[in-house]
């Protein structure tokens, strides 16, 4: 990334986009999921325990910087620089279009924290402004705002299938390390607007070292691919079927199928004889003829001895 300095109102069009894109990142919310409204910005803290800190842009920096009290990008090592650029790139596109997406901010005592949108929160205080849009959701468990953290800082339009997997397993093991357990499918799913399924496929694909390390050397190359291979490995680990029970052929048990053998032959020929007689042994259509002509008269007899057997 370049190190000349960007003001606001001189960006280029791919910085712009940038921004644009950072505004409409995090999904769509539908108002069942809270209430919105323009909240002062004072009254907004951001969450502490935001995975990703900016590194020392902070609240009260960019509002010092917006009032020309100081220079913050002088104050900023080269991976603060690039911070504070994507910010103005952010707070240009703000400027332009407007705030595409809102915050998302749970009630913490007397006002706000930050579930989603810090960077976008910093941008309307690098623009001066006083208030911003947000939707205000119920208080939720750490747990949840913590998830809801990462995947905002994670999960970016146009990643590839790879850049997807690795940033699942970062919020996997980032969630994991602080909590203790793995975050549940139905909040990542509902976050990311995925469904069940596909975020149980990609789960699998970011905590299988075999099957991330293939996608990572683009040996398996998207979601389809990954799919395919999980369900491959999953027929390969399945038991072996029973061996076949020793005896009779398979073949011979049916009745309605008969070919030709050299024990069914000798027991057709020497047991029932006037069944098979003048039938052609190579000819397999004879030879079941003769073989359901014969099971028929075995029927027969076995129901007339049990109807025998069964009178008074």
């Amino acid at each position: 990334m370049s190190g000349r300095r960007r003001h606001l109102g001189h960006m280029t069009d791919e910085a712009l986009q940038k921004g644009l894109m950072e505004t409409m990142q995090f999904g769509q919310e539908s108002a069942s999921e809270g209430r919105v409204e323009h909240i002062d910005v004072r009254s907004i803290r951001v969450n502490p325990n935001n995975p990703r800190k900016l590194r020392d842009i902070t609240t009260e920096n960019v509002q010092r910087h917006a009032a020309g009290e100081i220079n913050l990008p002088g104050h900023l090592d080269a991976e603060g620089k690039e911070q504070f650029e994507y910010l103005q790139n952010l707070a240009s596109a703000i400027k332009t279009h407007g705030l595409l997406q809102n915050i998302v901010v749970e009630p913490l005592g007397q006002g706000y924290q930050i579930i989603a949108g810090e960077r976008r929160f910093l941008a309307h205080l690098l623009l001066g402004k006083s208030k911003i849009r947000a939707l205000i959701r119920p208080t939720s468990d750490s747990g949840t705002s913590f998830l809801a953290s990462l995947i905002e800082n994670e999960i970016r339009e146009g990643l590839s299938f790879a850049e997807y997997t690795h940033a699942m397993r970062e919020i996997i093991a980032t969630f994991t390390a602080k909590h203790g357990f793995e975050p549940e499918l139905q909040d990542i799913a509902a976050m990311v607007h995925k469904s069940m399924s596909y975020v149980s496929i990609v789960k699998r694909c970011a905590i299988d070292e075999n099957l991330y390390e293939m996608i990572q050397a683009g040996k398996i190359k998207g979601f389809r691919e990954a799919r395919s291979w999980i369900a491959k490995q999953a027929k390969a680990d399945e038991p072996p079927s029973p061996p076949e029970p020793r005896g009779r052929p398979k073949k011979y048990a049916s009745l309605g199928r008969v070919t030709n053998g050299k024990a069914i032959q000798w027991i057709a020929q020497n047991l029932f004889a006037d069944a098979f007689a003048g039938v052609d042994w190579n000819d397999n259509n004879q030879v079941e003829k003769a073989w359901e002509a014969m099971m028929k008269r075995i029927e027969d007899d076995i129901s007339t001895k049990i109807k025998q057997a069964s009178a008074p």
